[in-house]
């Protein structure tokens, strides 16, 4: 399975927590460069960038849960849509349930109690059990790398990212104030120095696949509430000639949600590597999709 993981960046900005099949399924298409984000005419005001990571630090110390959407596309093409729920401490995620189309594949991830569990389709998964635990002893290499993975999924999905992320900023602006969902929010437009985002945000592995790719710097928008906390964001890149959009909303704060493993009746330890699909083989998919078959003949 390609492990090379440039796309990374589209994920972990626009805050994927999904599985390596998502990563895997941009990567897959080739390199990756950033683009100068285009943001609104409001008029701009100063502010530091330890001013703005203080202000993200205060706003994720109290949340308890949150709220996920995310898409990101390859010009007009769908590459990802999600949705789910995650629990958080301090702004970390301590479990997370998340539904996924990466392309063709329909999924659903659980991290939880330190565990990775797939929702596979059934032409995927035919053990009559619908969940699917990923370990480092899966025969499937994807299971593989998702057990191996979890702790940066969850790293992605932590809005404690953000105060490392805006330390790294190597411009920031106000942009203005906005809407979202009815309540007033501060729209930042940011460029980040990829090599000065500290492992808390980025692993090395995804530093050095980011800078063999040329990419040095990331431009971000980041709408931020009166609390200090993100409600929305949204990135562009330069994939292969084509343009990579990516964006996320974060709803339904400090609102009750429960995560549990799936109960030991629905869940299957590990299934064959010939039951789930090479990543490279999902990414192909997405970024080189089948012509349409002719039509047949009256």
């Amino acid at each position: 399975m390609r492990t090379t993981t440039v796309a990374m960046g589209i994920s972990r900005w626009a805050l994927a927590a999904g599985s390596l099949m998502t990563i895997a399924a941009l990567s897959a298409c080739g390199s990756t460069s950033s683009s100068p984000n285009t943001t609104s005419s409001l008029t701009a005001t100063t502010l530091t960038s330890a001013e703005l990571a203080s202000k993200l630090e205060a706003g994720s110390t109290n949340l308890t849960s949150a709220h996920l959407t995310l898409s990101s596309k390859v010009g007009d093409r769908s590459v990802l849509t999600a949705q789910g729920d995650e629990t958080l401490a301090d702004g970390k995620v301590t479990a997370m349930r998340l539904n996924e189309q990466a392309g063709t594949i329909k999924l659903t991830i659980l991290l939880v109690d330190g565990g990775v569990y797939l929702k596979l389709p059934s032409n995927l998964n035919q053990s009559g059990k619908p969940w699917v635990k990923a370990t480092t002893e899966s025969s499937s290499p994807v299971l593989r790398q998702l057990a191996a993975s979890a702790s940066s999924i969850g790293q992605s999905a932590s809005l404690s990212q953000y105060k490392s992320l805006a330390e790294a900023a190597r411009s920031l602006k106000v942009v203005g104030t906005e809407r979202v969902n009815g309540a007033a929010v501060t729209h930042y437009s940011l460029t980040v120095d990829v090599a000065k985002v500290p492992s808390t945000a980025f692993t090395q592995a995804t530093k050095t696949a980011l800078e063999k790719a040329g990419v040095t710097e990331i431009p971000e928008d980041l709408w931020v509430d009166e609390n200090g906390r993100p409600v929305k964001g949204s990135n562009r890149f330069i994939l292969n000639g084509q343009v990579v959009t990516s964006a996320f909303t974060i709803s339904r704060l400090n609102q009750p949600v429960t995560i549990t493993v799936p109960p030991a009746s629905q869940l299957v330890i590990s299934i064959s590597a010939a039951r789930l699909p090479l990543a490279s083989k999902v990414g192909a998919s997405v970024c080189n999709p089948a012509p349409p078959a002719p039509a047949s003949a009256a």
